[in-house]
């Protein structure tokens, strides 16, 4: 049976881009993340232990995008996923899409995706 936590549109005002001004005024990324993994013991025993705490997730993954000041949202999406790995190795796979709505200015959002299978 396939689990999944998400988390949809997390908005991160951080220092992201290539051009000289995102290097220095931050800006909103919306992060939308699907973790997949089984929480059924979790789900049986209420155990906060036993899942992923969400707030966790979201502060850890704001902590890395203010923290890095990446160039690329391409990096920042492929180091967000392996750093959910790493903190929750009980994952089997996670998706993350990030979306930077400044990226073009006749654009909606300029965004990228990157999914990864772990072997449990």
């Amino acid at each position: 049976m396939k689990r999944s936590i998400v988390l949809y549109e997390l908005c991160v005002n951080c220092i992201i881009g290539i051009l000289d001004y995102e290097r220095e005024t931050p800006q909103d990324l919306f992060i939308d993340v699907d973790i997949q993994y089984d929480f059924q013991k979790a789900a049986q025993t209420e155990n906060i232990d036993e899942t992923i705490d969400y707030t966790a997730l979201a502060k850890s993954i704001e902590n890395v995008l203010i923290e890095k000041k990446f160039f690329l949202i391409e990096t920042a999406a492929e180091k967000l996923v392996d750093m959910i790995h790493q903190t929750w190795p009980m994952i089997h796979a996670c998706k993350i899409c990030i979306k930077k709505p400044q990226a073009v200015p006749k654009a909606r959002y300029a965004s990228v995706t990157v999914k990864k299978e772990f072997l449990s």
